[in-house]
């Protein structure tokens, strides 16, 4: 059975202990991103404040599964630059073959001559564009999951943070689970669990001090705000609990591998011990 679907027991696991902490990682969040504003600084603030929310899901996942991490708020943040600056030089590259792939193939086969403004078929030619944006960031998301695991439990091989340690582990399988994330959470996809629910607390207090009612839909149908965002933490959790399965299958192969090498230098120094000591006994054997 493919470990996403292994997953999915675990995601339930995960989904309380992610829903509890959605609204203090959405504070934190929100407080994360007022460094935006200082210059230079605030280039880096976004990436770093999604993959540190990334590694906070996966540190629920890992306590799920029974792994107790602390990795602290520090090396969280360290990590999570990390990742950041990683993701902001492969958007680059990200960018530019979603723009040049559809450019190239139109050019080949004359797909956007005399076409006009309105033409449907220039909107399809730009909706494809944006498609291939959001399937290559999905992939480039994907391929990340097994090294942020590895970076919270710190695992990863060498000394501190390997950040290409396991890169693109399970990519296929992950990428499935976003799209499902975006699909259950359809336009409060955009925005994410963690801010739609830092949106939902915000609402409510205001509602409450104004004595109002909410101003949005809080229904948990699959298209309310409250139902959309439940679905996207439970499929974050999915996300979450299949890295951690990942990871642990990445982890025991390197066991496995490193103890039989340890086995066949053991069995190695046996076999010239007897050989050297066989020598020695014909050397010091009777005189004939």
């Amino acid at each position: 059975m493919p470990l996403i679907l292994q997953a999915l027991p675990l995601s339930l696991k995960t989904f309380w202990r992610y829903l509890a902490i959605l609204p203090i990682l959405g504070v934190i969040a929100c407080l994360l991103l007022l460094a935006s504003f200082i210059p230079l600084v605030g280039l880096v603030v976004p990436g770093t404040v999604y993959a540190y929310c990334l590694m906070t899901g996966l540190r629920c996942a890992l306590a799920a599964r029974g792994h107790n991490t602390d990795p602290g708020f520090g090396h969280m943040l360290r990590a999570g630059v990390v990742f950041c600056l990683l993701t902001m030089a492969a958007t680059f590259v990200i960018e530019a073959a979603a723009v040049l792939m559809p450019l190239g193939l139109s050019h080949a086969f004359g797909w956007l001559e005399g076409l006009v403004d309105d033409d449907p078929r220039l909107l399809a030619f730009v909706g494809g564009v944006f498609g291939l944006l959001i399937l290559f960031s999905m992939l480039w998301t994907a391929a990340l999951a097994v090294p942020m695991t590895f970076a919270v439990a710190g695992t990863s091989r060498g000394a501190g943070l390997n950040p290409l340690d396991g890169i693109g582990t399970g990519m296929i399988g992950f990428t499935l689970i976003s799209i499902i994330w975006m699909i259950g959470g359809s336009f409060f996809s955009v925005f994410g669990e963690v801010a739609t629910v830092l949106a939902l607390l915000f609402e409510t207090i205001r509602a409450v001090i104004a004595a109002e009612d909410p101003g949005w839909d809080w229904g948990i149908s699959p298209m309310s705000l409250l139902g959309g965002t439940l679905w996207m933490a439970w499929a974050s959790s999915w996300f979450f609990s299949a890295a951690v399965l990942y990871w642990e299958r990445a982890v025991a192969r390197r066991k496995a591998t490193s103890q039989a090498s340890v086995d066949a230098a053991r069995v190695s120094s046996e076999d010239l011990r007897a050989l050297r000591h066989a020598r020695m006994r014909g050397t010091d054997g009777p005189p004939s």
